[in-house]
């Protein structure tokens, strides 16, 4: 059967590393079916969409995108609209919305699989027990994610993380091992292990692990170049887990520690379980340990309560420990919490004005750090080449900052080179293929 002959899909996809992780796995069974992607959603017979409800605006863009799929699917466009990940586990949205076909949870996805199934079979007219397409079968990016955990058990009181995905819950060091094996063997170089604490994996199996163990496993692997890990909650980061990488060359010197506010009583609130000193003095004690560490994290504004004077805090707390990027976020109530309680009493006014305060603090910090980099020699795994323009390449350093450059040679993604950095922009560095064999770890 030809191309044209086969039913397509279209997964789109919100919020967080997790469900670009189970995007992948749920692209590997449509695929495994038979079917092919679709450029677009109004192009595919089936539609899947992976939701996000850790923020409003994350929930608003998914009911918007279902009332579209409605008039597609009405027009007789659309066959089977599937819906997954956060927000099911909130929202009845099978019982809201009638025409889709199926709503699964936010577990892992081959929980889900007879389900999917069997509204393919329904609505396309398939048979069970289709035949894998090899020649279809999804390659793996340069970069692929490889859960070793879901769920969290840290109760931040304006999260809804643990409400939708539950406690922590690890793999096995062997699943975490085979699954990034078989990536590998589809294309990847590197390997992001992924948790929403990802530094507390292991506590939970019967024969306990840590993500050492978990780094170590796939650090082995034929066709690796690089390794990370995400994200790491500030009260778990250990002079003992920091050792321990210096033993597994191949782990990127890249951490993103969420910091959240600049205020203690603010954290107490939130509960954080750390104090702003305790996050001063863990960023200092990784930078002692990898000097050339890149560093990012996470910043809330207008948590409720929150003050002028306490959000100063933050501002003071974000030129003190200069990270390399910031992700910035406005405060917004979630289901459930214990902050949604409290009330969203800062003006949207202020949290935008607070917002804009932290921005272009972060622009400031983000461009000094990239402009100190200027003549130096760093290795970047390129990632993309720009087709509009041959000869400029786009990559990674190890540190995870952006990297574009120009060369004369032909590079294909995974491929790992020296670039010079001649220019810097805030979110940038800017540089040419380089002649000199030493090579920065940046």
């Amino acid at each position: 059967m030809n191309d044209v002959a086969r039913p397509t899909y279209f997964i789109k996809v919100f919020g967080c590393q997790m469900n670009k992780f189970d995007a992948s796995e749920f692209e590997r069974f449509f695929t495994e079916r038979g079917l092919v992607p679709a450029p677009a959603p109004e192009q595919a017979d089936v539609v899947h969409v992976l939701t996000c409800c850790v923020r409003q605006k994350a929930e608003d863009k998914f009911f918007s995108l279902l009332g579209a799929l409605r008039k597609h699917k009405l027009s007789g466009g659309v066959k089977v609209i599937g819906v997954s990940g956060c927000i099911p586990e909130l929202r009845d949205v099978g019982g809201d919305h009638a025409f889709v076909d199926y709503v699964i949870g936010s577990g892992a996805p081959e929980k889900y699989y007879d389900q999917i199934e069997a509204a393919l079979i329904k609505n396309l007219d398939m048979k069970t027990g289709a035949e894998p397409v090899a020649l279809h079968m999804p390659q793996s990016g340069i970069s692929e994610f490889v859960t070793v955990m879901r769920g969290c058990t840290n109760y931040c009181t304006y999260c809804v993380v643990p409400a939708v995905r539950g406690p922590e819950q690890s793999r096995s060091v062997t699943a975490i091992r085979a699954d990034a094996r078989r990536r590998l063997q589809a294309g990847a170089k590197e390997i992001i292990l992924l948790g929403q604490n990802a530094l507390a994996y292991g506590m939970d199996l019967t024969r306990p692990a840590t993500l050492l163990d978990a780094l170590s496993a796939v650090h082995d692997l034929p066709g690796l170049r690089r390794v990370r890990f995400v994200t790491s909650h500030p009260a778990w980061v250990t002079e003992e887990f920091l050792h321990g990488l210096k033993f597994l060359p191949l782990v990127c010197a890249y951490f993103h520690i969420p910091f959240q506010a600049g205020d203690n009583e603010t954290l107490k609130r939130m509960n954080r379980k750390y104090t702003v000193e305790e996050y001063i003095e863990k960023i200092a004690m990784i930078r002692r340990l990898f000097p050339e560490a890149g560093i990012s994290a996470d910043v809330i504004v207008g948590f409720p309560g929150e003050t002028d004077a306490q959000f100063q805090g933050t501002v003071r707390l974000m030129k003190r420990v200069v990270v390399n990027q910031a992700y910035m976020f406005k405060y917004s109530p979630r289901p459930g919490t214990p902050a949604e309680r409290w009330g969203d009493d800062v003006p949207q006014k202020t949290k935008e004005e607070r917002l804009a305060v932290l921005i272009d603090t972060q622009r400031e910090i983000s461009l000094r750090l990239n402009r100190a980099q200027i003549e130096s020699t760093m290795e970047v795994m390129v990632d993309t080449a720009d087709h509009m323009e041959p000869g400029r390449y786009k990559g990674r350093t190890r540190c995870n900052r952006v990297a574009d450059f120009t060369s004369t040679k032909k590079h294909n993604p995974g491929d790992i080179v020296s670039v010079l950095i001649d220019k810097a922009t805030p979110h940038a560095l800017i540089g040419r293929l380089s002649t000199r064999h030493k090579r920065s770890l940046l």
